[in-house]
């Protein structure tokens, strides 16, 4: 079962201004796993080499233009918790879920 959220800038504009730089951010993520397209970053704790990879990361991120879309394939690792608290921390924001709820990791 899939969750999915939003991780919401408390200043969209600051987002838009920083969001190419922010994506280069995330590449030093511990459970970074590689780009899925230019506005795409999976992360998965048990990463793949590149040349057996596939675009099925435990989480896949999608870089928005006003938020950061995120999408959890199922039971998340501490690690990956640990790494999206600190998604949250680089954009400045909050998680909503798919019912426009707070939510947290």
């Amino acid at each position: 079962m899939g969750y999915e959220y939003k991780a919401m800038p408390d200043d969209p504009a600051d987002y838009r201004r920083r969001r190419e730089a922010l994506l280069l951010q995330v590449a030093s993520l511990p459970t970074f796993a590689g780009r899925g397209g230019p506005n795409q970053v999976g992360l998965d704790d048990a990463p793949q080499p590149l040349r057996n990879r596939r675009w099925g990361d435990p989480v896949q991120l999608w870089f928005e233009p006003d938020h950061v879309h995120v999408l959890c394939a199922g039971a998340l690792s501490e690690a990956l918790r640990v790494d999206l608290r600190e998604l949250l921390r680089m954009i400045g924001g909050r998680y909503l879920d798919d019912d426009g709820e707070p939510a947290a990791f």
